[in-house]
């Protein structure tokens, strides 16, 4: 309902230098006429966006956040310290620590979740209990990492849950109560994005999960 629909590149450049540090934009070679159209709202400490745009090649710089990506519909190539990710829409997710980054897309929608690494590592030790510790897991949110959401498996599950979750962010139940129910919808995106990026945590374990031989 707060979305903005732009067919104007410099008016985008606006509007995405206002939460993000950006580098360059470009129309995408295969563009036949440019749009963009985007929501931008704020949940406590997360800013939680949503787009749907026409093909585009964009670069951003370092950051003190990390972004979760989750593709919606389309392809889209991300080239960030060393790594290039393929993203394309379904059961997936694209976890980006803070380094500068590059992307490629066609015709592409996405939500885009900015996140506190301190915080995600603080969640994380939440989720193992009393005995957890936050400066542990913290190693665990400063890598890039694709996460596969596809079949049956824990990953999908939390996926799920987290699309279930932000289809909340505009509920009219979320106004009252002084914005305590915004608040809990904040910890708990936190608490799936943790577990997304480091499921050893949601398992009740401090040190990532060794991989299945």
């Amino acid at each position: 309902s707060q979305a903005v629909a732009l067919d104007d590149p410099a008016a985008l450049l606006e509007r995405v230098a206002q939460t993000m540090p950006l580098l360059g934009f470009l129309e995408g070679p295969q563009c036949s006429g440019f749009y963009h159209r985007s929501g931008v709202m704020q949940l406590g400490e997360a800013t939680v966006s949503c787009s749907r745009h026409a093909p585009i090649e964009i670069g951003f710089g370092d950051c003190a956040f990390s972004t979760l990506i989750l593709p919606l519909s389309g392809n889209a190539q991300v080239r960030t310290d060393g790594h290039r990710l393929s993203l394309q829409g379904g059961p997936m997710a694209a976890y980006l620590p803070g380094a500068a980054f590059t992307a490629s897309t066609d015709t592409f929608e996405e939500v885009m979740i900015c996140l506190d690494r301190r915080r995600l590592a603080e969640t994380a030790s939440s989720l193992v209990g009393r005995f957890g510790n936050a400066s542990s897991f913290a190693p665990q949110f400063q890598h890039t990492l694709l996460v596969d959401g596809s079949g049956l498996s824990q990953q999908a599950d939390l996926l799920n849950h987290l699309h279930l979750a932000l289809r909340l962010v505009e509920a009219p139940l979320l106004q009252p109560a002084a914005g305590l129910k915004a608040a809990l919808l904040e910890d708990l995106v936190y608490r799936l994005a943790a577990a997304i990026v480091c499921p050893a945590a949601a398992q009740g374990h401090e040190q990532p999960l060794p991989h299945a031989s």
